[in-house]
């Protein structure tokens, strides 16, 4: 269980989630919208279904540890980033790669 507090929020955005394919099976990913929230112990990254406008629901929150995330740039010319979670235990790699919006 992880706790948030408002004065923590170092940064928050929508961004395109460009690997979101690994995380969600959907075969309609045009309905996802993805914000990111950097606080000082994580990033905390929410995607939201919009159906339309009456109907937007929740469909994946996800944590990622400060000391678990390294952050590197892969295409400065289109904005594209990824965030690199390093396991503790098993020292496997998970990559997230996201677009500026």
């Amino acid at each position: 269980m992880f706790e948030f507090h408002l004065p923590e929020l170092c940064a928050y955005g929508e961004i395109d989630w460009i690997n979101i394919y690994r995380f969600i099976s959907r075969k309609n990913y045009q309905s996802l919208k993805t914000y990111c929230f950097v606080f000082r112990n994580g990033c905390l990254l929410l995607v939201r279904e919009e159906s339309n406008k009456k109907n937007i629901s929740d469909c994946l929150i996800r944590f990622l540890p400060m000391k678990e995330l390294q952050v590197e740039l892969i295409d400065n010319d289109k904005h594209t980033w990824q965030i690199i979670q390093i396991h503790p235990k098993t020292q496997l790699k998970t990559y997230f790669r996201f677009a500026n919006k």
